[in-house]
């Protein structure tokens, strides 16, 4: 007793109460201004208060340069070329079929064609890889490749109608 006035301190149990409501309404608080943001992207965040809205740049994208990446394979004269001849060497009589070609012009070395065998099994085969007995995949274009086979050089052409391709160029 202090001059006749008495000092209660509060009980345990009414200060963790009171401190256990603040918390919920901070966290109530919180949560609410989290669902208004996902709710409205363009409303300024609690934390970005106070501060000056920075202008957000926007870049054009150039989808130019796409035409030089060549997904599709080389332009037609390059597999001749590569192979060290300028004409392209006549089609070849065995039984493969090119499936499908990848090609990067200044990655050559990340080319590769699907080739499907005359035992009918499909293979990714990239530049210097061994088909079949002896055959070497020599270069590969936009719709053909060029096999190596006892030292002469043969063409080996992708037929659409057979593959069944859905787009044609």
């Amino acid at each position: 007793m202090l001059g006749g006035i008495q000092i209660r301190y509060p009980d345990t149990i009414s200060v963790t109460l009171i401190a256990t409501i603040a918390a919920i309404g901070y966290l109530l608080y919180v949560v609410f201004l989290v669902i208004q943001t996902f709710n409205n992207p363009k409303l300024e965040t609690p934390f970005a208060l106070g501060q000056p809205q920075k202008a957000q740049e926007t870049k054009t994208l150039d989808f130019t340069v796409i035409k030089n990446w060549n997904l599709f394979g080389q332009p037609e004269t390059s597999a001749a070329q590569y192979g060290g001849a300028n004409e392209i060497p006549q089609e070849t009589q065995l039984q493969f079929k090119l499936l499908g070609v990848f090609c990067l012009p200044s990655q050559k070395k990340n080319s590769f064609a699907i080739i499907e065998a005359d035992d009918h099994v499909q293979k990714k085969y990239r530049l210097g890889d061994e088909v079949s007995g002896g055959i070497t995949l020599l270069s590969i274009a936009k719709e053909q490749v060029i096999l190596l086979r006892n030292n002469q050089r043969e063409s080996l052409s992708m037929d659409r109608d057979k593959t069944n391709l859905l787009a044609k160029t």
